[in-house]
């Protein structure tokens, strides 16, 4: 039986997307974030931008750990981490506003868009990955059994 042609996902360009991404919603948002709230908003946009980051993170780890085993593990793992990664935000930004006391409307506005556009981008890392996986040559003759689990051919 033929295994899964491991995958190459680059964290150069999902640290390169995130840092650019991150800085672009900072920057547009920080003006508007100042005059509705001040320095208790600005607080929460630099929270919510601290505590997403983490979890985008943690969850395009896991993402890259499990596409050793294959393409299908790696869109899996990036879908079952998607509920994960919310969760883990809302708890670490519950006990960020209970400690920090910033604005909890900046907080929690900072945390959806922030999470809307790191899971964006982490998406589209994953798909560049997988296409340029679909991309590569296959493995052994004729490129039989790449990503068939059961495949017959034997190698």
């Amino acid at each position: 039986m033929d295994r899964f042609q491991p995958m190459r996902m680059s964290w150069t360009a999902l640290l390169g997307r995130t840092v650019t991404v991150g800085l672009v919603v900072l920057l547009a948002g920080a003006g508007p974030t100042w005059l509705a709230a001040g320095w208790h908003g600005l607080r929460g946009l630099l929270l919510a931008a601290g505590i997403v980051l983490a979890a985008t993170i943690l969850s395009a780890s896991l993402v890259r750990h499990l596409a050793v085993a294959g393409p299908s593990r790696a869109a899996l793992a990036f879908v079952a981490t998607g509920l994960g990664r919310l969760a883990m935000s809302l708890a670490i930004g519950a006990a960020a506003a209970w400690r920090y006391r910033p604005s909890a409307a900046a907080l929690l506005t900072w945390l959806v868009i922030l999470y809307v556009a790191m899971l964006l981008n982490e998406g589209a890392w994953l798909v560049r990955a997988l296409r340029r996986h679909a991309a590569s040559p296959p493995p052994g003759p004729g490129g039989l059994g790449r990503d068939l689990p059961m495949s017959t051919e034997q190698g």
